[in-house]
């Protein structure tokens, strides 16, 4: 599992093997001494991918160098696109929207109802 170091520990727990993930990559045009452009990253982990021959290799949608070392090897590759599940209480609002909670229809009605009773 290619992962920051801060992972190390957890990878190891599941018995996993652990590959450390460069932490920062530099943007295009960007190149400082010391960072390592996308291209570097992914030099440094195909080598790896073929070494050890995963039947897929899945990154998520911010981690380039795993998805592109995939490629380069013609190994398999998925991307997981994680969004959270996006049910919320009902008096509370609608997760991550900001929007006023949801009322049934039937509570508005209720309610004009009633004002004009």
């Amino acid at each position: 599992m290619e992962t920051s170091a801060r992972w190390k520990g957890a990878v190891d727990e599941i018995g996993a093997t652990f590959i450390a993930a460069t932490e920062s990559i530099a943007k295009p045009g960007t190149e400082a001494e010391g960072q390592p452009s996308l291209v570097d990253a992914v030099r440094t982990l195909e080598p790896q991918v073929r070494e050890f021959r995963p039947a897929l290799v899945v990154a998520d949608l911010f981690s380039w160098a795993p998805a592109l070392a995939a490629d380069v090897s013609a190994t398999p590759r998925a991307t997981l696109i994680h969004h959270p599940f996006p049910l919320s209480a009902p008096a509370t609002r609608r997760f991550l929207t900001g929007s006023p909670r949801r009322e049934p229809v039937s509570d508005r009605l209720h309610g004009a109802v009633s004002i004009r009773c």
